[in-house]
């Protein structure tokens, strides 16, 4: 009888804990899904159509056409369509780490006169511009357009920015045979010049 006393009280506390095991997972469910509705969006674009950065002394733009992406400044450069689209994906969406309560006159974050500009506009004509000013940690400060809001973004948002873009052009390797042809070239040439 001792036995079976004993083990009905082992049970009971091995329901208790499965309970509470259950429990606890669904609270943390719930606390990782508030946490991603508590992101903060800076900008989510949609189908975006033409993006360009500038650091004040450079800036980089492209736009979307029929073939894809091309850089503005010279459209018969021919651009790596995958690295050019995770440019622009990386600057479509942008969250923050935090929005300033209370923000101070935007010069106190370097947004008066800020490091970089991005500038992005969707397929219906829809523009927004983004101004990266001082850093803070590993954070740069930000605002959006004339909203005067002040967030704090990753500085990984500068990882982004590629500014030599003839790493973004599709370089065109030569072909074995072509190389055969020089060779064969180049033999024949030096052959004449010892005769």
């Amino acid at each position: 009888m001792g036995k079976h006393k004993t083990l009905i009280g082992l049970l009971a506390v091995l329901v208790v804990l499965i309970g509470l095991y259950f429990m606890m997972g669904a609270i943390s469910d719930k606390e990782a899904e508030s946490q991603i509705e508590e992101d903060i969006v800076v900008i989510n674009m949609g189908d975006v159509s033409f993006l360009e950065y500038s650091d004040g002394s450079a800036a980089i733009g492209f736009e979307k056409g029929e073939n894809g992406w091309y850089w503005i400044d010279d459209e018969t450069m021919v651009l790596d369509q995958d690295l050019v689209q995770g440019i622009v994906d990386d600057l479509a969406y942008i969250s923050a780490v935090r929005e300033l309560e209370g923000a101070d006159e935007l010069e106190a974050y370097g947004l008066d006169d800020p490091r970089y500009r991005v500038t992005i506009a969707d397929d219906e004509g829809n523009e927004v511009n983004v101004y990266i000013g001082d850093a803070t940690g590993d954070n740069y400060y930000a605002t959006v357009d004339e909203t005067g809001v002040v967030y704090t973004v990753s500085s990984t948002i500068a990882d982004s920015f590629e500014w030599d873009i003839t790493a973004l052009e599709v370089v065109e390797e030569e072909t074995e045979e072509s190389t055969d042809e020089e060779t064969t070239e180049d033999a024949a040439d030096s052959t004449e010049e010892t005769e």
